[in-house]
C-alpha cells in the first residue's frame, strides 16, 4: 500500500484563489492542462463518474489525477460544490458556509481500467475522515468528508469499502468514519481559476519557479506526499513570496 503525508493547512477560506506548487514534482512529466486533459478524453472504454469530497478540492483533485491520470483509469476530472440548497453558488458563497455545499471532486473514469471501490478506497487515504467538517484548521460545511452516490450499486459499494477500512484503519485507534454517504443531487463546476490549478506550474518548465519572483494569492497549504512524488503547495491570503510562507509549513500523517 502506498505511503503518504497528510495535508495541513494554514487557509483563510473566505477569500479566493487557486492553490500553486513552488517545489517540482518527482518523475512527472511535464504537461499542459490542454494537452492533459485531450489524452485523458481520448481513453477508450465505458465512462463512469465518482463524486468525493475530502476537505479543500484543489488538493483532492490533484492527487487523483496524478494517481490515476495517463492511462491508469482516470479521464477527467473536475472540481465543484454538490450537496447544497443554493442554485450556482459562487466559491465566496460556499466559503461563507451558507449554502451548505462541499468543496467537492468529479471524476470521470473508465470503470474497464480502475475500479469504484478503489476509488473511494483511495479517497479514505487523501484525509483523515475522523475529522467532522474539517481538515486541518480549514473548518466549515464546505471541507466535510462525502461521498455522493449516483445509483444503489454505488451506494452499496461506499458502505462496504467505509466499513472495512473502518475496520481495518480507524477502530484500532479508537476512531470512527464521520463521511456521510448521500445520494447525487446536484453539480455546479467551481470556477474556473480553481480548475486543475497546480498543472501550469509543470508545464514546459525545467526547473522550479524562483521563489522570489512568484507571487501567490491566497490560501497556504501542505499538500500530500505520495511515494512517487513530493511537493510543496503554498497558497495565501494575501501576496506574499514563497521565501516568507516556507516558515510556515508542517506536516503529518494520513491513517494509512
Amino acid at each position: 500500500m502506498m505511503a503518504f503525508t497528510s495535508t495541513r493547512f494554514f487557509s483563510r477560506p473566505s477569500t479566493l484563489g487557486c492553490l500553486l506548487s513552488f517545489s517540482p514534482l518527482v518523475n512527472h512529466p511535464h504537461h499542459s492542462i490542454n494537452n492533459q486533459r485531450a489524452s485523458m478524453a481520448s481513453a477508450a472504454g465505458k465512462k463512469d463518474t465518482a463524486i468525493f469530497a475530502s476537505g479543500c478540492f484543489w488538493g483532492t483533485e490533484h492527487i487523483f489525477r496524478q494517481h490515476y491520470g495517463s492511462g491508469k483509469g482516470l479521464l477527467d476530472a473536475k472540481v465543484g460544490y454538490t450537496g447544497g440548497s443554493v442554485n450556482n453558488p459562487t466559491y465566496k458563497q460556499v466559503c461563507a458556509g451558507t449554502t451548505q455545499h462541499a468543496e467537492s471532486v468529479k471524476l470521470d473514469f473508465d470503470p474497464s481500467v480502475v475500479s469504484y471501490s478503489e476509488l473511494v478506497e483511495f479517497f479514505y487515504r487523501t484525509h483523515d475522515a475522523s475529522h467532522y467538517n474539517h481538515q486541518g484548521p480549514d473548518r466549515g460545511t464546505q471541507y466535510r468528508s462525502a461521498i455522493f452516490y449516483f445509483n444503489d450499486e454505488q451506494r452499496e459499494v461506499a458502505e462496504k469499502v467505509t466499513k472495512e477500512v473502518e475496520a481495518k484503519h480507524y477502530k484500532p485507534k479508537g476512531k470512527s468514519i464521520v463521511t456521510v454517504i448521500e445520494k447525487f443531487e446536484q453539480w455546479w463546476d467551481a470556477e474556473e481559476y480553481h480548475q486543475n490549478c497546480l498543472s501550469p506550474l509543470y508545464s514546459s518548465r525545467s526547473s522550479s519557479p524562483d521563489p522570489e519572483t512568484l507571487v501567490l494569492p491566497l490560501q497556504i497549504s501542505i499538500t500530500i506526499q505520495a511515494a512517487m512524488s513530493v511537493q510543496l503547495i503554498v497558497c495565501t491570503g494575501e501576496p506574499t513570496s514563497l521565501s516568507q510562507m516556507s516558515q510556515l509549513t508542517s506536516s503529518g500523517h494520513l491513517p494509512f
